[in-house]
């Protein structure tokens, strides 16, 4: 009975936990909620499984360095303590969250369906927002923090940067999910319908980029894996090194065809996404990171060496610029989840797919910041690497109980 009730309150709590990061774009936490909600979700779990921790802790001794880094950082730039911590924190108890998840999936049934509905919202919200405003989405990206776009997503719940990159890296898990026909199968085209059509309209270029890219590669076979790797770096390689090139090229065709949108969008990747703190194209950007980085190779900005060199738009990159060479336990802590999650992956085919995932992610990082933003790592640390290994165990029950029906029939 006891077993049963937490059972209940466990999942019941980490949705609670979960519903101000998923839903919530105005900024504001629910402190007694998420605090709270928590507190529960721990214990019970605790109860569960008692040492599931132990399996936590290889990535807690990575994370804890990144703090000792960031508090140092804060102290030299005269940074926000506070903020930095906070927001760090509630990203990383996804990834403790996770390490439970991984030997108790089988809590996670109503779970799942409670983050699809609430995702569902925020992708019909964020459609009819820019539907209404249009460019909302993107307006957010022009100026994150600006008070217009921040009282605009408060008021109509328009979803921007996070939720669509959040949406684009569920793509992938939730086509498989639908290519192995597991449970819930019409849901998942549904909610991956409701998904792409809230990427086509947040007008997010990169995001659609990616969205198709991880699509198309979940209808390769995975056995050709040196194949598929090869046409996907080759097809990633040629567009960043030549990007100017083939967008020019894309903005030619729109003029053409008479597509503003079409147009828009490549003028917008081409010139650094329109961004309120630069008009320098990315390509510069990037240079000026790695031109600060070798100003102050050792200590980054620690040593409050001002930046010399306009850069941005890489979380790789920054690291880099921002910590120096101090930035190394930023990249094993990312090396070591994705380690982390292929060692939990038993099938072959599943894994490739997650080896695809990780390419993408790092190439993702390279051009792209992520800001800690909710719900995007809610995505990147728990929802994503989860459907990885439920794919991979109900692939490989799912064959197993073939294989026992065949031995049946033979008999």
């Amino acid at each position: 009975m006891q077993n049963k009730s937490l059972s209940i309150i466990n999942p019941l709590c980490l949705c609670l936990f979960s519903i101000t990061f998923i839903y919530d774009y105005c900024k504001h936490i629910n402190i007694p909620l998420v605090v709270g909600s928590f507190a529960i979700w721990f214990i019970t779990s605790q109860i569960i499984e008692p040492n599931w921790t132990t399996r936590a802790s290889k990535m807690i001794r990575y994370i804890v360095p990144l703090y000792i880094v960031d508090l140092i950082y804060c102290i030299a730039v005269e940074d926000s303590i506070a903020q930095t911590f906070i927001t760090s924190t509630l990203a990383y108890l996804w990834i403790l969250i996770f390490f439970f998840y991984i030997r108790n999936v089988n809590l996670l049934k109503w779970s799942i369906l409670f983050f699809i509905a609430v995702l569902c919202v925020d992708c019909f919200d964020t459609v009819a927002g820019n539907l209404a405003v249009p460019g909302a989405s993107r307006m957010q990206g022009d100026g994150y923090d600006r008070l217009e776009a921040a009282l605009l997503m408060q008021s109509m719940h328009i979803g921007g940067y996070p939720l669509l990159y959040a949406l684009t890296f569920l793509t992938l898990p939730v086509a498989l999910w639908i290519k192995y026909k597991l449970p819930m199968r019409i849901l998942s085209i549904v909610f991956l319908v409701i998904s792409i059509a809230t990427i086509f309209v947040g007008s997010y270029f990169l995001s659609i980029l990616f969205s198709l890219l991880l699509i198309s590669s979940s209808f390769v076979n995975a056995k050709k894996s040196k194949r598929l790797f090869f046409i996907i770096l080759s097809m990633l390689t040629i567009f960043v090194v030549f990007k100017d090139p083939i967008l020019n090229g894309v903005i030619y065709i729109g003029e053409n065809i008479e597509s503003p949108i079409l147009i828009g969008h490549a003028t917008e990747l081409k010139e650094g996404e329109k961004t309120t703190t630069t008009t320098t194209g990315r390509g510069d950007l990037y240079m000026g990171a790695v031109q600060n980085f070798l100003d102050s190779p050792l200590i980054g900005q620690i040593g409050d060496v001002k930046l010399a060199h306009e850069s941005g738009h890489s979380e790789l990159l920054e690291y880099l610029e921002k910590y120096g060479l101090f930035a190394i336990p930023f990249f094993l802590f990312w090396y070591n989840l994705i380690k982390s999650v292929r060692r939990e992956i038993q099938s072959e085919s599943i894994r490739v797919y997650y080896y695809l995932y990780s390419v993408c992610l790092f190439v993702f990082m390279l051009i792209n910041p992520i800001r800690w933003g909710q719900p995007l790592v809610f995505v990147l640390f728990f929802g994503a690497p989860l459907l990885f290994i439920v794919i991979d165990q109900k692939s490989l029950a799912s064959h197993k109980n073939h294989k026992q029906s065949q031995y049946i029939d033979m008999l």
